[in-house]
């Protein structure tokens, strides 16, 4: 999966697969199957083209999070990637919380995500968020860690990626 396929479908990237039947565009989302022995939903005729990353409609925040026992170049413990736009009023429209090497693919944080949105952002409703995507999923055990440590380990980058978006969006 890597460190990029959460960072992305956190900015609802789409992507273009192209075939002698023609080309299609899917949510970067639905290419992972979320089975770890048929990871990509490609069929063997076809091809990644094309990667889209839509423009921010308003104020946006983006970050990303690496937990990893020797930094960046080590596979990650768990990852998270966070966006958040924000109206004029300062009310969240959207939130985006994804979650890699937590899964067979990265993990949409659903409830985290709908604690935020509609609601202003502050420190306490971040970790109030991070919390919710600690307990939302279920980890598969990794790197010789069990799945109490691993979400653990979400919780602490699912709030760093929420509260580093929302500093960025805040700047």
């Amino acid at each position: 999966m890597g460190d990029t396929a959460p960072a992305l479908i956190s900015l609802d990237a789409r992507v273009e697969v192209a075939s002698s039947s023609g080309p299609r565009t899917i949510p970067l989302e639905r290419l992972y199957t979320n089975d770890s022995l048929s990871p990509i939903s490609l069929l063997p005729v076809e091809i990644l083209a094309t990667v889209v990353i839509p423009t921010a409609a308003g104020r946006r925040g983006e970050a990303f999070v690496k937990l990893s026992a020797r930094g960046g170049l080590d596979f990650a413990i768990v990852s998270a990637a966070a966006v958040l736009e924000t109206e004029d009023s300062g009310t969240c429209s959207r939130a985006a919380l994804v979650l890699g090497s937590a899964g067979a693919c990265p993990l949409r944080a659903g409830q985290a995500e709908t604690q935020l949105q509609g609601r202003v952002i502050t420190k306490e409703l971040i970790r109030e968020a991070a919390h919710l995507a600690a307990t939302e999923i279920r980890p598969v055990m990794h790197h010789e860690r069990d799945a109490s440590y691993l979400r653990h380990s979400v919780k602490v980058a699912a709030e760093e990626a929420l509260s580093l978006a929302f500093d960025r969006l805040s700047a």
